[in-house]
């Protein structure tokens, strides 16, 4: 079942109760099954830390909070989660024009929540359905279908392929990575090891011999690849942040 990881950041929890459920009762009136997640937070830097360790598919963002606000709470998502679509909330219209700096999916007035609300959700699921691309495994006793954005990266270990997947899942087909690689590229996998093709929103940082995802595994980057590695993940970075409202 597909999981939806949702985040909401509002110091006010009357409101912070509200948009939690417009949010559940959105995806109640959806066809098929999704597991909604909703962490809710009235604290920026509390949002931010969770999300540094599990990053969330979507998060509202109150623009006026105490402390740091959510502006701040944008930009250090956008620079450390690109792939976390942003929806910025306010009582005041007018902060719309300054949101625009941080590429934010919606916008959404607490006067008119309800009706804002359905329409930052219909335009989160528009946007991200290219992403929800399936993709067949051949080999062993048939096929297997599964989602691009679950697979972390695909090892090769002689003609053996083995698909490492988020939730822990692992599939090992025959085959040669030279034609996975050339199929996945235009989906954000890249080449980061002769043995190694890892799938870019799922990478936290590269290190100096190796590539450290975002759950605390590790994958080896080869030395000869290394710059180009890094230069690919700088630019996949400025492109996710440019999508974010498309």
């Amino acid at each position: 079942m597909e999981i939806l990881r949702v985040a909401v950041c509002d110091d006010d929890r009357v409101y912070l109760e509200q948009i939690e459920e417009e949010i559940k009762a959105y995806i109640e009136g959806l066809p098929g099954a999704m597991d909604l997640q909703i962490s809710l937070f009235t604290d920026s830097c509390r949002l931010y830390e969770a999300g540094i360790k599990q990053p969330f598919d979507l998060a509202f963002l109150d623009i006026e909070m105490p402390g740091k606000d959510g502006f701040w709470l944008a930009g250090q998502l956008g620079a450390s989660c690109p792939e976390t679509r942003l929806i910025f909330v306010s009582s005041h219209e007018s902060w719309v024009f300054d949101s625009h700096e941080y590429m934010p999916l919606w916008f959404v007035r607490k006067g008119l929540l309800k009706r804002d609300m359905n329409r930052a959700l219909q335009k989160y699921f528009q946007v991200t359905a290219r992403r929800k691309i399936s993709y067949k495994i051949q080999g062993g006793f048939g096929a297997g279908e599964v989602l691009l954005r679950d697979i972390l990266y695909i090892e090769c270990n002689g003609h053996t392929l083995t698909y490492r997947m988020s939730g822990g899942a692992e599939y090992s087909v025959y085959g040669s990575l030279k034609p996975v690689e050339e199929e996945l590229k235009a989906y954000g996998f890249i080449r980061i090891h002769r043995n190694y093709l890892v799938n870019q929103s799922h990478v936290s940082q590269i290190g100096k011999m190796d590539a450290v995802l975002k759950n605390g595994m590790v994958v080896p980057v080869g030395r000869d690849r290394r710059k180009g590695v890094k230069e690919m993940m700088m630019e996949y970075g400025r492109k996710r942040g440019s999508q974010l409202c498309d």
